[in-house]
């Protein structure tokens, strides 16, 4: 009970710190023109949680590129982590489907990055027979987004991880110019540079 009450009191300052952090409401920046955004969709699992964030990333006339949130989403799961991590795959796909029909002519291409290699073999397999649930996922996954456009990126790479992130989140991580909301450095980078495959 000590415990749970520490947790508690914990919580309730963070949330009361959380109060000064910003949002922009425009994540695209004045003069974008249309094809110029190009979309990153990060997603991540856990033990009981999954979730996305998904970023545009803009090159500016000065050749340098910026990043910024688009949206995130999470939910609660509760199979085995490969199974949580090819859900999370399918709420990155979701979501990303939808930023792209809002956007329409203004989005230009997409990557969906998961830091899972088992989700991500199952995805891709054309050959091997999948069992239903991870079947069923995978279908829905493919009707949704092109699956060339998904690749893999390291676990301490992937800002979703702070989703489901158990140990504490430093605010300054989801503070205006902090790593949420500006995604990792290397979004800022050409994509020949990133460090997926």
């Amino acid at each position: 009970p000590e415990d749970l009450q520490v947790l508690w009191k914990e919580n309730i300052v963070l949330i009361h710190q959380a109060k000064d952090i910003d949002f922009p409401r425009s994540f695209i920046p004045a003069g974008v023109k249309s094809k110029d955004i190009h979309l990153v969709a990060t997603c991540d699992a856990a033990t009981s949680m999954c979730g996305t964030a998904i970023y545009a990333v803009v090159r500016q006339d000065d050749g340098k590129f910026i990043a910024n949130l688009v949206t995130a989403r999470s939910k609660s799961c509760s199979m085995t982590i490969p199974r949580n991590e090819l859900d999370s795959i399918v709420l990155a796909s979701e979501t990303l489907f939808c930023v792209l029909k809002t956007l329409g002519d203004r989005a230009g291409d997409y990557h969906i990055l998961t830091d899972s290699s088992i989700a991500l073999a199952w995805v891709k397999n054309d050959h091997k027979p999948l069992k239903q649930y991870v079947f069923n996922r995978v279908l829905h996954i493919r009707r949704l987004v092109n699956i060339d456009k998904l690749f893999h990126i390291a676990g301490e790479e992937n800002p979703s991880d702070i989703l489901t992130r158990s140990s504490k989140i430093d605010l300054e991580d989801l503070g205006l110019h902090g790593k949420w909301q500006q995604g990792p450095e290397w979004l800022r980078s050409p994509i020949h540079d990133w460090p997926i495959k």
